[in-house]
């Protein structure tokens, strides 16, 4: 539902411009939802996010929860650039391990990335230690036998067998002796959820390279 604060209200019209669904409109200089249409209501905040007073609350997003943002402080677009363009798969990990801290800030970034239907539906899992991953790819390579095993194409467009050997000589080229492993996962039967979470990991992955 979505709460207006008369006395903050400029009666500017933004929210009302902005609003996706078309469910609010200017009544004597104040925006209200149109009672016919409340159901259209699909929560996505951009009301909020856009009155440039703070006037508009969300059920579940009141105004001073939200992150303000300095705009003189977005990157150029050639600093975009780099930071995009810069950023490669990693195959070679230092042995330091992230901290809480770190994983928090990134959390909180992958947050923002967009999702189908404006749900935020990811649920998040790390683990940590070399032993643990190790095991994680040691199920990964048994897997990957059983493919090859049942001439699945997939195993060899995607070389299962080079992966396989490597790992029988010691070599694990799944986890890559990674400190962590992050997974991100959406509830069976979420409206696109793997794209969702493919989404999130990208975010999580340029906030991560920004971050070294």
């Amino acid at each position: 539902m979505i709460a207006v604060s008369v006395d903050s209200c400029s009666g500017c019209g933004i929210c009302v411009r902005t609003c996706p669904t078309g469910i609010l409109q200017l009544e004597q200089g104040i925006p209200l939802v149109v009672r016919s249409l409340r159901r259209m209501c699909i929560q996505c905040g951009h009301c909020v996010a856009a009155c440039p007073a703070g006037a508009l609350s969300l059920s579940g997003m009141p105004a001073d929860t939200c992150q303000p943002i300095d705009r003189k402080r977005i990157p150029a677009p050639d600093q975009t650039d780099l930071l995009c363009v810069s950023r490669r798969s990693i195959r070679l990990f230092q042995e330091t391990p992230v901290d809480r801290e770190t994983f928090k800030q990134l959390l909180a970034v992958a947050g923002y990335a967009p999702s189908g239907k404006n749900w935020q539906p990811l649920e998040w899992t790390i683990v940590s230690g070399r032993e643990r991953l190790s095991h994680i790819s040691a199920m990964a390579v048994e897997w990957m036998q059983d493919r090859i095993a049942a001439g699945d194409p997939v195993a060899r467009m995607m070389y299962f067998k080079g992966v396989v050997t490597a790992w029988e000589r010691g070599n694990d080229q799944i986890m890559r002796n990674a400190p962590h492993v992050l997974i991100a996962r959406a509830p069976h039967g979420t409206p696109a959820g793997s794209i969702a979470a493919a989404c999130a990991l990208s975010y999580m992955e340029l906030a991560a390279h920004s971050r070294g």
